[in-house]
Parts: structure tokens; C-alpha cells; sequence
């Protein structure tokens, strides 16, 4: 057996690591040091943003202003907006539904983006802004109110999901308007409310949405109780539910502040005013529930490969905000922190290239080019 120790200084990290190579046989073990992930974060635009989209081959991103008037077609590279479009105009009907949230999403072959307005999906030419389609369903005790309030993509660029405040997934063929799939995600045993939140697995197999059952328990004639329990049901392509009330977090829907698929459409993050979470599915769909983390966790995204996670924390105080990254290789350990730059974030979205990350800070889009060491 022959034992080779390789003393290697990298002075630029501040450390010494040893590597220690065992060869044993022609078997190789080799030690080395953990990986950290590196962002350098730049403003990309002076528009305030309401939300935005990353274009399939991470050279734009798409976004629309406060006012949800405008669509912006930002080139990342150079940050000049290349095209702008006016979105459906609002009218005295809308009312109801300005409350409703503003959705983009940016199909994978990169020809149409897909938006809420007011409570209805629309589907617009990437390239001239023209409405291809709209889709709406209206809450039948209220004819002025619209209901959808988030939008996906299939990876086909054919099919569009959309989720309502009603329970309803609706699966839409883009071009024809046809509705595919109708799955409701109401039970008619409890009383239960809906959050703005769902996702469709990067797969297209399992669609996630979080629901919360309220149970009213009498104490005494004049006191009760109030129990809220939020499940994320999990839903295959055909409709079954398949979690098993599994997957469970603290607090009321409206407390779910994000709901991510990872890559590999196998584990969901769910950012909480409480906390993050990991839901995992094995081969055989059982699920396995992680608490990761007990603070407040805005807009998990994961990376490309799966190894980062990475979740805004705080509130509008800049002395108690940051932005955590936790690595999944050992065991969702937070890694790291960033407060210096960006603190007070609304929404991260990692490039579908891997190399960048966009995220809302304070109303402003910032672009994070991601450096690994």
C-alpha cells in the first residue's frame, strides 16, 4: 500500500487543504474541500418590476411594471430593454380582480409568454406582443371576478396549466384553446381555503398546490377553538392525489410563500412565514417531510443541478433581511448568507442556464452571475 499526501495552499481562500490519496489496489479515495457558491449581483433595470420570467435560453427576461401596463423585454447581457408591449387594458369590471396576481411565464421554446391579468391567463407573441389566446374562469357567484391566478408551462410548449383561487387546475392546449385536463383540488367533506400558489414538475408529472383545513372545536357555550392545518397535495397527470397528507407545514395558506419543483421534478421546496420545508418523493411516490429551516422563506428556487437551494428571509428592515443558500449534498446545511447587496427580496428565478440568478429587490431587478470555487 502506498500513501501519498499531496499538500496543497490555496491562498486565496484563506485555508490549507490537505488531500489525502489512498491507492490501494489501483482504488483512488480522494478528500477535498467543499465546494461554496459565489454570486456577483448588478441592478438590470430602474423600471419598479411586479414579477418577471427567464427566456429558455437565459439571454432575456421578461417582466412588467407595478402598474402590471407593460411587458419589458430586457437583454440580459447588455440590460437595455429590447421590446415593450401594452398588456390587456384594465376597465371598470377589473376591479374586483386588481387584487389578483400578476404571473409570467416564458415558454421553453422561447415563442410565447404566458400571463395573469386580472385574474385571467393570456398568451402573448414573444416577439410582437400580439394575444394568441386567453383563457378565464369565472366565479359563478360573482360574474365580474376572475379567478386564475398562476400559469405553467409544459415542456411541450403546447400544453398550459393555470390555478385559480377556486381549486382548479386547468390544462389548456395553447394553440386550439382546448381545455386537456380539468383537476379540482377541492374535497366537498371540509371547508377549506386556497393560496395563489401551485407548480408543475419540470417532468410535467406531478402538479403541488397547498390548501388549509380549518376544524372548529368547542370549548365551552360561549369558546372555541380554531385549528389550521396546510397540506401541499400532490397531484399526478390524471387527477390522483397521491401525497397521502404527507406533506405538511405550519401556519395557514396564507403563509406559503413559495412553492418550488427541484429539476429532477423528485423534491418540493415550500417557503413559509414559518420556515422551509422539503418534501421528497422515492420511487414508489411515499414522501418524506424536512423541516429545513424555521425562518420566514420567500421564493425557494434550486439550482440546475439540484445542489443549491436558495430562499429570501426578512422584512423591510435591511438590518434583519438576507438571502440564505442551503446545499443539499449535506443535508440542506446553510452554506452561506448574502446581506450586503441584495436583502429585501421577492422572487428569485435561476436561469435555465444555470449561470445566472434574477431576483426583485425592493421593486428593482437584479442579475446575479453565479461563480463557483
Amino acid at each position: 500500500m502506498i500513501v501519498l499526501i499531496l499538500r496543497c495552499l490555496y491562498e486565496e481562500m484563506g485555508f490549507v487543504v490537505f488531500i489525502l490519496i489512498l491507492f490501494i489496489f489501483g482504488i483512488t479515495v480522494s478528500v477535498s474541500a467543499d465546494t461554496s457558491l459565489k454570486i456577483m449581483w448588478k441592478q438590470a433595470s430602474a423600471e419598479f418590476v411586479s414579477t418577471f420570467t427567464w427566456s429558455q435560453d437565459s439571454q432575456y427576461i421578461a417582466f412588467t411594471d407595478i402598474e402590471i401596463h407593460n411587458l419589458y423585454i430586457l437583454n440580459v447581457q447588455s440590460h437595455i430593454v429590447e421590446r415593450q408591449f401594452v398588456l390587456p387594458s384594465h376597465s371598470d369590471n377589473d376591479f374586483p380582480n386588481s387584487y389578483l396576481p400578476n404571473v409570467l411565464s416564458w415558454s421553453p421554446n422561447s415563442l410565447y409568454i404566458a400571463t395573469t391579468v386580472n385574474g385571467i391567463a393570456y398568451v402573448l407573441d414573444a416577439e410582437s406582443g400580439l394575444i394568441m389566446q386567453n383563457y378565464s374562469e369565472k366565479n359563478e357567484a360573482n360574474p365580474h371576478r376572475q379567478t386564475i391566478v398562476d400559469v405553467r408551462w409544459g415542456q411541450d410548449s403546447l400544453s398550459l396549466a393555470t390555478f385559480s383561487y377556486l381549486g382548479f387546475i386547468h390544462i389548456f392546449d395553447s394553440v386550439t384553446g382546448k381545455t386537456l385536463k380539468s383537476i379540482s383540488v377541492f374535497s366537498p367533506n371540509s371547508y377549506k381555503f386556497y393560496p395563489y400558489k401551485f407548480d408543475w414538475s419540470p417532468d410535467n408529472t406531478l402538479f403541488a398546490a397547498p390548501f388549509s383545513t380549518i376544524s372548529q372545536d368547542t370549548i365551552t357555550a360561549s369558546e372555541y377553538r380554531v385549528d389550521i392545518t396546510t397540506t401541499i397535495g400532490i397531484w399526478d397527470k390524471n387527477g390522483n392525489r397521491i401525497d397521502n397528507n404527507a406533506c405538511q407545514v405550519v401556519g395557514d395558506f396564507r403563509e406559503i410563500l413559495g412553492l418550488k419543483w427541484s429539476t429532477d421534478s423528485k423534491k418540493l421546496a415550500v417557503g413559509t412565514s414559518d420556515g422551509l420545508t422539503i418534501c421528497s418523493l422515492s420511487k414508489d411516490l411515499a414522501i418524506q417531510n424536512q423541516q429545513v429551516s424555521g425562518n420566514v422563506s420567500r421564493s425557494p428556487v434550486w439550482s440546475l443541478d439540484d445542489h443549491w437551494l436558495i430562499t429570501s428571509y426578512g422584512a423591510d428592515d435591511p438590518l434583519n433581511c438576507q438571502v440564505n443558500i442551503y446545499d443539499s449534498s449535506k443535508n440542506y446545511k446553510l452554506s452561506q448568507t448574502i446581506q450586503d447587496v441584495i436583502c429585501n427580496v421577492d422572487a428569485l428565478a435561476w436561469s435555465p442556464n444555470g449561470q445566472q440568478i434574477a431576483a426583485t429587490n425592493d421593486l428593482h431587478l437584479w442579475i446575479g452571475t453565479v461563480v463557483k470555487s
